[in-house]
């Protein structure tokens, strides 16, 4: 790692990032794996990255979840293996969990390189190399399973943006307990049990729960399990966000003060500073913080309103867009080029958000067809 001391306010980010970088380096991690990262990171740093009472609550809940399943299984994407793949092996032991491989965006050589990892930290009997059952209502590469998979399994533990595989296998019967930063997201949403928690945090606690509650009895467990309230748990979390927003709120209000205290000693002040920091973060996770924006401030705040609607109308262009451009890719012959025009489209939409961001930060905005058209007419 770059020479950081640990005494750094950031240093455990920043080893994340890096494990992050070393795991795409190293064919275990995609680029858009990486993009999900920065969107959890946002989130992260809402919260305080620290566990929260409430995600707390909910890996206890899992934990007991786990020693009631006959046949848990964690399923394990790039993300997961490149930050925590010791973590997972440890807790699957102690909570006699299988372990199988599934991957969006799947190759053999990927899949095999995440299976070896796992097993270099001790997994028995990992899945996922070998595949002979489709997960119903998921036709791309996230459906391929086994029975000893997550298709076989009754309690699926799904860590770091998974909506459409968590809804496909509740309706397949199982509970589904997932690990996402983001508590508005698909994941989150659907699944039974979510821990609003950074994968590197939640699999060490949920490893501690099951380790306390192994000695009791299956009523005590069954009671923590149906105790818990996932969509209460949620509120709760998003609450916990909305005041941690407010704070940063008054805290840029009293810092620009101080600042427009001493630089305008006559008494004349700027103002809306504060509502220029919240316009600019907007677009730290796109959709999902414009929304968050957008549900949070006064109707009165159009210019906080505007810039939280165009985060969100760019955050969901882009979204779509890079979904069909990568589908477009595995097109034999013709990938290609799709495989350019997908790195050329992402990199065109940063550049869109960090000059959005600095325009909003200075009190500007910066016209986007159609997204800005919408922000007009809607804030």
């Amino acid at each position: 790692m770059v020479d950081v001391p640990k005494s750094h306010p950031r240093y455990l980010s920043l080893l994340i990032r890096e494990n992050l970088e070393h795991g795409l380096e190293n064919g275990l991690v995609t680029k858009m794996g990486m993009i999900a990262h920065g969107r959890g990171e946002a989130f992260d740093y809402i919260i305080g990255e620290k566990t929260i009472e409430f995600a707390e609550r909910a890996e206890r809940a899992a934990a007991a979840t786990l020693l009631l399943a006959k046949k848990p299984v964690f399923s394990v994407n790039g993300n997961a293996c490149a930050l925590a793949s010791k973590e997972i092996v440890e807790m699957c032991k102690a909570a006699n969990c299988g372990i199988e491989v599934n991957l969006f965006y799947r190759t053999e050589e990927r899949v095999k390189k995440i299976a070896d990892r796992l097993r270099e930290f001790g997994a028995k009997n990992v899945v996922g190399e070998k595949t002979d059952r489709q997960i119903p209502r998921l036709d791309h590469a996230r459906g391929l399973s086994t029975d000893d998979g997550t298709y076989g399994a009754d309690v699926v533990f799904l860590a770091i943006e998974d909506g459409d595989r968590t809804e496909a296998l509740k309706k397949m019967g199982k509970k589904v307990i997932v690990i996402d930063l983001n508590p508005l997201s698909r994941t989150a949403l659907a699944g039974d049990i979510t821990i609003v928690d950074n994968i590197v945090r939640a699999i060490p606690n949920v490893t501690r729960h099951v380790e306390k509650l192994k000695g009791k009895s299956e009523e005590e467990l069954r009671a923590i399990a149906e105790k818990f309230d996932n969509a209460r748990n949620i509120e709760d979390t998003l609450k916990f966000m909305s005041k941690r927003l407010d704070e940063f709120k008054a805290g840029a209000s009293a810092s620009n003060n101080i600042k427009q205290e001493s630089q305008y000693p006559t008494g004349a002040k700027m103002s809306g500073e504060n509502d220029k920091v919240l316009a600019a973060v907007s677009y730290i996770g796109l959709w999902v913080t414009g929304l968050i924006i957008y549900l949070l401030v006064d109707k009165k705040e159009k210019y906080v309103r505007y810039h939280a609607i165009q985060a969100m109308v760019i955050g969901v262009a882009a979204t779509v867009g890079s979904v069909i451009l990568s589908i477009l890719q595995a097109i034999p012959y013709i990938g290609l080029i799709f495989a350019i025009l997908n790195g050329l489209f992402t990199a065109l939409v940063v550049i869109a958000i960090i000059i959005c961001a600095i325009k909003a930060y200075k009190g500007e905005k910066f016209n986007i067809p159609i997204a800005s058209e919408m922000a007009e007419k809607n804030a």
